[in-house]
């Protein structure tokens, strides 16, 4: 129970004061004309005055309630470069233990973490201090300690008023760190085209930092150029990409003994490839219901360069007609398949029969085209299993199907087979089909209604029609890639036969596998980034067992087992907490990726900042104590003390209350102010009568 003394007046304080100037005037021009009687006049209005206010005696019951402090500890990126991370450690327990002490405290703590989709990869402690403290009342808060290394990256939020915070600042005086920042990258490039990057190198810390500094650039994981750069300049590389598609360029400098962290020691960068025009050869032979739509499908891409020559002659025809006045223009033989036929990247034989028009010299060049890197498609019908056919030409040597002088004609449906489920050409197809319900089943493509017969003898078969016979053969030649499509009837999916069928996908797909497009190799793997999740995709023709070893940005390394699907590829979803550069590889594939955003204010200057953490000790009254120097002693201060001191910091005591309950009284009873008023009027009128 607390007794008070309180007031009640009874008229406002404005009025009241206006009546205590008046009474006031009055008792002077009476001392001034008699002094007679003035202090009896003047006791008398005295006690007018404190009836008017009415002084209140109030006992209160009042609940006492804790006081509250809010720890933050910083357990971001910054803070697990060093040693930092047990350093934090130890300090956390050291003030849990003289925190728990205080029986009228209580103790909120909260913990600031980087999250992979954090776009800004920034340490926000004063977020998140207002965050708790907000339903902390004013009367209650005692005071914030910050354990952190200084990286404090929303000053802005910083209110001096909001009381005393305290800095146990992480990390050591004498750190040293090494950053490769990217100034210019391209984000597309053209292949066989130089690409340029603008880098620089900073180091802090260091004594000698003029040293040169040895740079690896890396394409896929594949070391392209060494060079060394000095620390401070900006330097320039410049390399080129051979093929189109994605392409991971990274840059690497070694990590010193001494470094903090070497997460910002290398920067990954995604280059999208294009070819500037892919430059393509169609030579057609005997026209066909689908001859337009190998014609139609290529022009429509503004990408492609083409260039479509349909030879009509018969060979019934052999009447030794000159070439030149068989057609509108000369058939350019030579200078296609000659001078320029390295110049095309693909070249596409739709239903060619053999005419004497390419002698055989011209196809031996293009088996070393092939052999050399470059691609050529076949689209066959009846003629491939007739005299006249491709296979009787000296291309029979990259050729991967043998024709028996079969053609089927009956109706079937292509159907992926057990390998096509799995390569990257093929095995998504169902995604693109109208005439199924989901991407998992069996897809209800529309029929075909001829293909030849024979053999496989090398490659993979992707489709297959009548009891499994192949229609679609994917094969490498040495650095060269040769498909061949053992049906001339893909133009009724064109058309919408029967639903007709991922036709443009497949054809899109096919096509760029020729270019050797690194989304669409059998063996490939791929990683991203989603949602603090580290998805990986292993496409493979094996079904044996898949494991892959994840090196994260710290170095340390994680073999993790795949899921197998028989349907697709292998997959693993790993969760991530790190930012940086992530390494995935298996035993022919590497792949990385990069968890956050590449030159991020945690990164920019890893070093312990004790000029940002003095700061804003400095501002809000508070203490900073260096976390290898002093663990500091915790007191309680009233409002009105210092909150720090050498070797100790404060929490303000500020004996809040809520009240249960209270009774209230008049100080002085009525009664008793009618009997000292009469008694003061007495007295003046007595001594003002002597």
């Amino acid at each position: 129970m607390i007794t008070v003394l309180e007031w009640a007046p009874v008229l406002p304080w404005p009025l009241f004061t206006a009546v205590a100037l008046i009474i006031s005037i009055i008792l002077l021009y009476t001392v001034v004309r008699s002094g007679r009687g003035a202090w009896w006049r003047a006791s008398f209005f005295a006690l007018i005055l404190l009836a008017l206010v009415d002084p209140q005696v109030v006992r209160e019951q009042r609940l006492p309630k804790n006081d509250v402090a809010v720890v933050v500890i910083d357990r971001t990126d910054s803070q697990k470069a060093g040693m930092r991370t047990q350093q934090t450690d130890r300090a956390l327990a050291a003030l849990n233990n003289q925190l728990k002490k205080f029986k009228k405290l209580d103790v909120r703590r909260v913990t600031v973490e980087n999250t992979i989709g954090d776009t800004s990869t920034s340490t926000l402690l004063f977020k998140a201090l207002n965050q708790a403290k907000a339903d902390i009342p004013p009367d209650r808060f005692a005071g914030a300690i910050f354990i952190t290394d200084g990286q404090v990256h929303d000053l802005d939020q910083l209110d001096p008023s909001l009381g005393p915070i305290h800095i146990v600042l992480s990390g050591d005086e004498n750190e040293m760190d090494r950053r490769l920042i990217i100034a210019e990258s391209p984000r597309y490039a053209l292949v066989d085209k130089p690409v340029e990057i603008v880098f620089s190198i900073q180091d802090t810390g260091f004594k000698n930092k003029g040293k040169p500094v040895p740079v690896t650039l890396r394409i896929n994981d594949k070391i392209i150029k060494r060079t060394t750069v000095t620390p401070g300049r900006t330097a320039r590389m410049t390399f080129m990409l051979d093929r189109s598609g994605v392409a991971q360029v990274s840059l690497a400098t070694p990590t010193l003994t001494d470094e903090l962290s070497r997460q910002n020691n290398q920067a990954l960068f995604p280059v999208n490839g294009v070819r500037e025009r892919l430059k393509v050869l169609l030579i057609s032979g005997k026209p066909h219901a689908g001859e337009r739509t190998w014609r139609n499908l290529l022009k429509s891409d503004p990408s492609v360069d083409l260039a479509h020559f349909t030879i009509l002659r018969p060979p019934e025809k052999s009447d030794f007609t000159p070439l030149n006045e068989l057609s509108l223009i000369t058939f350019p033989v030579r200078e296609l398949f000659e001078t320029r036929l390295n110049d095309f990247d693909l070249i596409v034989f739709d239903r060619y029969l053999v005419r004497n028009v390419l002698p055989p010299s011209y196809m031996r060049g293009m088996n070393d085209y092939v052999r050399r890197g470059g691609a050529i498609l076949f689209v066959v019908g009846p003629e491939y299993s007739q005299p006249g056919s491709l296979y009787n030409t000296p291309l029979s040597e990259i050729l991967p199907f043998k024709p028996n002088g079969k053609v089927i004609e009956e109706g079937f449906r292509p159907e992926q087979t057990d390998v096509g489920r799995r390569h990257p050409v093929t095995s998504n197809l169902n995604a693109f089909s109208k005439n199924i319900v989901n991407s998992e089943q069996k897809p209800n493509w529309g029929r075909w209604f001829r293909q030849i017969d024979g053999d496989v003898l090398s490659g993979e078969t992707l489709l297959s029609g009548v009891d499994g016979k192949p229609i679609m053969v994917l094969d490498r030649i040495n650095n060269g890639r040769v498909a061949m499509l053992l049906s001339d009837q893909i133009w009724l999916w064109a058309r919408g036969f029967e639903g007709g069928g991922p036709y443009g996908e497949l054809i899109r797909k096919l096509a760029h596998w020729l270019m050797k497009e690194p989304e669409l190799e059998e063996e490939n793997l791929r990683a991203r980034i989603d949602d603090n999740q580290l998805l990986i995709r292993r496409f493979s023709l094996s079904k044996d067992p898949a494991s892959v070893t994840i090196t994260t940005p710290t170095g340390a390394q994680q073999k993790v087992n795949l899921k197998l699907n028989d349907k697709g590829p292998a997959t693993a979803n790993i969760s991530v907490s790190e930012t940086g550069l992530f390494r995935i590889a298996d035993q022919n594939k590497t792949v990385m990726v990069f968890a956050g955003k590449q030159n991020a204010p945690e990164f920019a200057d890893l070093r312990s900042n004790a000029a940002r953490a003095e700061k804003i000790a400095k501002l809000t009254g508070g203490g900073l104590f260096p976390i290898n120097q002093v663990s500091p002693q915790v007191l309680r201060v009233s409002k009105s003390r210092k909150a720090a001191g050498k070797g100790w910091l404060g929490l303000y005591q500020n004996n809040a209350f809520v009240v249960k309950g209270s009774e209230q009284i008049s100080a002085i009873p009525m009664p008793v102010f009618l009997l000292l008023g009469l008694f003061l009027l007495l007295g003046a009128w007595w001594r003002e009568g002597q």
